[in-house]
């Protein structure tokens, strides 16, 4: 989407949430934090709210690190709970109760998407850098 191969028609449904989907899974594979699955047998990766929760206590392991668009140290926890905020009501609830769909600016989705690259590169650049490549 970020490289224009799909128009914000095409995504503005599905991909607020797949951004929200790709972060939990990143964060939670890049800090090893899981959560037990409720049938008790195998673990899944937590909410976003509990991995930004916990992340706010590490914030300065990344001091550090390299600057990446708008991401930082400093602004990381605040760039994570401005993408669960807009995230939040596509990721729950049921399209049985949705009345009236709301979806976000493509000026927001944007923003969004970029952020979450650069999220990313932010945490894990070594990674970023080889996939970048191929």
């Amino acid at each position: 989407y970020i490289h224009r191969e799909a128009s914000y028609e095409d995504v503005k449904g599905f991909l607020p949430n797949y951004i929200r989907t790709v972060l939990e899974t990143f964060l939670s594979f890049k800090f090893f934090i899981l959560a037990q699955g409720s049938s008790g047998d195998k673990y899944n990766s937590p909410g976003l709210d509990r991995l930004i929760n916990i992340l706010r206590g590490k914030t300065h392991l990344f001091r550090d690190f390299r600057r990446v668009g708008d991401i930082e140290h400093s602004s990381l926890i605040m760039k994570l709970e401005e993408i669960k905020r807009v995230t939040d009501p596509q990721s729950h609830g049921n399209p049985q109760d949705i009345d009236d769909v709301c979806y976000i600016s493509e000026d927001e989705l944007n923003k969004f998407a970029n952020n979450t690259i650069n999220i990313i590169a932010f945490l894990d650049q070594i990674h970023f850098d080889e996939v970048v490549k191929h």
